[in-house]
């Protein structure tokens, strides 16, 4: 009975040693399975602008040859780098002709073949207009006989140098030109 006392007592720690390791190795492997998903699956968030992004239309006067003279005013509490500009010849539509640039503060960021009316501002060597900055430009449209409405969206610059569009601070006004 003596030996039959040890057997008992060894399967019983045999037993209990095998549970413990059983247990040991799901937690390291579901740790590991945990690591590897959280890797695989790390979505990064788009980039957005700050809600305190806002720019307005100061100023603007019509000038000949479907020209518009613009004064912008960054009115936010955060830099912008650019605009981008649209217009349209009727006052219920939403402008979509992108404005040409013809002279200011700005640098076009227009390549050919692709959409116009990006403009990044300047003003001496900074390009971000920074909160209270004015910038001035004249842009010709030509969407059509006149312009009735123009629309300003400010954009910034990711670190990349994707344009992030600040949907959220876009600023429309009517016009007659």
């Amino acid at each position: 009975m003596n030996t039959m006392g040890k057997v008992k007592k060894k399967l019983g720690l045999s037993l209990v040693l095998s549970y413990v390791l059983l247990i040991a190795l799901s937690l390291s492997l579901s740790t590991i399975i945990y690591v590897w998903l959280k890797r695989q699956s790390s979505i990064e968030e788009a980039p957005e602008c700050p809600d305190g992004v806002s720019i307005i239309i100061q100023e603007y006067n019509c000038l000949s040859g479907n020209e518009i003279e613009l004064t912008l005013k960054n009115h936010g509490r955060f830099n912008i780098s650019g605009i981008y500009i649209r217009g349209t010849d009727d006052k219920n539509m939403m402008p979509l002709d992108g404005l040409i640039f013809d002279s200011g503060d700005f640098y076009d960021m227009t390549t050919e073949g692709e959409e116009r009316g990006f403009y990044l501002f300047k003003k001496g060597s900074i390009e971000d207009s920074f909160p209270g900055d004015t910038h001035a430009g004249k842009f010709i449209y030509d969407s059509g006989s006149s312009l009735e409405k123009i629309s300003v969206e400010p954009f910034r610059l990711a670190k990349n140098g994707e344009i992030i569009l600040c949907f959220n601070a876009v600023v429309s006004q009517e016009v007659n030109c």
